[in-house]
Formats: C-alpha cells, sequence, structure tokens
C-alpha cells in the first residue's frame, strides 16, 4: 500500500467524520456480543477500535506496514490490547486461530476499486468468513459521469499558453495522459450528464478473480446541457450495511474526491447529444493501478487516453 505506512497518508481518514462515523455505524449494525472481526487493512487500527465498542469478543487487525505500530499504540492506549490483535503481514500470509463472524475493510480508492485492494479482501473472505457472515461494505456501486473540471482547464490553459516565454506544450499534453484523484473541486454542477453505475460489487459474492480486474465499462450519455466537457469523473457510492451508506459522489464531504479522466483540449457539446465512454482500470499491486479512457461526441472521433504512457 506504499505511502499508507506513514500517519500523513492516515490523518485525512482520521479526520474525515463522514467515513468514520459510517463504519461506527455498520459496525454496531452488524457486530453482535461475542462476534469475531477480522479488519483487512487496518491502519491505525480505528475500525478495530469500533468493532470493539460494538461488541466484538476478538479483532484481528491486519495491517502490511509500519502504520501497525501507531495502531498498537492507539488500541493500547484505549484500553482494548487485551481483544485486539494485531497482524503486521500480508493478509495472503495471516495465520488466524479461528474463522470470524464479520470482515471490515476501508479498501476504496477514489474509484473504490483503484486502489487494487478488493482481491486481498475477498481472499480473506473466501478463507475466513464463517457461512452467513458479514462483509463490510456490504455493496459497492461505481459511478462515472462527463463532466467540467474548471482547475484542471487552468492548468492545461496555463501550460499551452507559453509561461515564462517558454513552450511547456508538452507539460499540457502529458496531462491527458494521467488520471487524478482526489478532485474535490468537481461537483454536482459540473457533471454534463447524470451519472450512470459502471461496475457493482457485492462483497459476499464477488468473484475473487474478477477482483483482479481489468476493470472495463463502456457507456452512454445525453448530454443535459450546452456547454464544454473537458474530463469524466468517477465516484462510488458504499452501502456498508443496512441503512448505513458513505459515498465520495460529487457535493460529498468525504476525504476521497472524485477520480478525473482528462481530454486533451474542453469539447464542445449540445445538450441532447450523445457522450459515449470506454474506461479500463489494469490493476498492478496494492494502492496501485493505471487506466485508459475513451471518449467520441456526438458520433464524432473518438480520442484515446492511456496513463501507461505518462509514465516516467
Amino acid at each position: 500500500m506504499g505511502g499508507y505506512g506513514g500517519i500523513l497518508a492516515h490523518r485525512p481518514l482520521l479526520l474525515d467524520v463522514d467515513r468514520c462515523e459510517a463504519f461506527r455505524q455498520a459496525m454496531r449494525s452488524v457486530v453482535r456480543p461475542g462476534d469475531t472481526v477480522l479488519d483487512v487493512g487496518a491502519g491505525t487500527g480505528i475500525l478495530s477500535l469500533f468493532a470493539v465498542e460494538a461488541g466484538a469478543r476478538r479483532v484481528y487487525a491486519v495491517e502490511r506496514t509500519r502504520i501497525a505500530a501507531m495502531a498498537r499504540t492507539l488500541i493500547e492506549a484505549n484500553g482494548a490490547a487485551d481483544r485486539i490483535d494485531v497482524l503486521e503481514c500480508d493478509v495472503e500470509a495471516a495465520d488466524l486461530p479461528e474463522t470470524v463472524d464479520v470482515i471490515v475493510s476501508e479498501w476504496m480508492g477514489g474509484a473504490a476499486v483503484d486502489e487494487h485492494m478488493l482481491a486481498p479482501v475477498l481472499l480473506a473472505r473466501d478463507r475466513w468468513l464463517k457461512p452467513g457472515g458479514a462483509m463490510v461494505p456490504a455493496s459497492v456501486e461505481v459511478m462515472l459521469a462527463p463532466a467540467w473540471d474548471e482547475a484542471l482547464n487552468r492548468e492545461v490553459h496555463f501550460f499551452s499558453g507559453w509561461p515564462y516565454g517558454l513552450d511547456l506544450g508538452a507539460v499540457a499534453e502529458f496531462t491527458a495522459e494521467e488520471f487524478f484523484r482526489g478532485s474535490h473541486h468537481v461537483r454536482a454542477h459540473d457533471l454534463r450528464a447524470a451519472g450512470v453505475p459502471v461496475w457493482t460489487i457485492d462483497a459476499a459474492r464477488h468473484d475473487r478473480a474478477d477482483a483482479e480486474g481489468p476493470f472495463k465499462a463502456s457507456t452512454s450519455f445525453r448530454a443535459n446541457q450546452t456547454g464544454y466537457m473537458n474530463c469524466c469523473a468517477a465516484w462510488f457510492s458504499a452501502t456498508l450495511a443496512p441503512g448505513t451508506r458513505v459515498d465520495n459522489a460529487p457535493n460529498s464531504r468525504t476525504h476521497w474526491g472524485r477520480c478525473v479522466f482528462p481530454l486533451t483540449r474542453p469539447v464542445p457539446i449540445e445538450r441532447g447529444c450523445s457522450i459515449d465512454v470506454q474506461l479500463e482500470l489494469e490493476l498492478f499491486r496494492p494502492g496501485w493501478c493505471e487506466g485508459s479512457w475513451s471518449v467520441s461526441v456526438a458520433g464524432g472521433g473518438a480520442e484515446h487516453h492511456d496513463s501507461r504512457s505518462a509514465r516516467w
């Protein structure tokens, strides 16, 4: 999980009250007194602590990075060391002494699947979850929509405009081969069509082999206004437990932000015109994926982009 080994990456997660309280409520909904819980990718151990609050008899907090030391510190500080075992290893190498009633994991990236954490969670499910046990989140739906990103537009315009009297246009072209996470500035009014679901993960039933990807989508939109688009935006909506949801949809306050897949330059659209999009996310390792996307407006030629061409 790369950067997730340091506290810097975990501060936004702990500061995200909507996220944390949603998971806390989910634990209260599904954990019964005396249950056993497996926390996959436990990080600082916050979800394990919520499980203990909900009445868990034993929690196995599996964390592969050095942040496990902070988890032990916080668990000790909150008087839960007698009920939470921190296992500092990959979940594939974990050796639990028993099966569990609940598996919890905050495995989602901005487009849910883009951090490649789903497959290890499903491996844990197949190996350790009791029949009829609960998965938190229970299901996750990924949405996609054509959009306008003003910050992206300003950046591309800057690099294309001979700043400092220099030709920096190659940076603008390079930008369209990247995709950007944490785009909080893309809001509901920036969408150029209603979002549509592209992937749905039922955590109890999703096939583990499919979770290794690639995740592919091909979908069409009808523009709901006349103007310009310069990207597609992706986000997710997660049902953690019945009646408890968390998302990073436009206008959400959670820490994730949207994933943005840029175009080379603004594309004019007319209300009612068709916008055809193909998107693929190829997963490599926990915390990392590459993407390719194609966009065609009103039946015109498709514009293709691939983040693998942006590697340096």
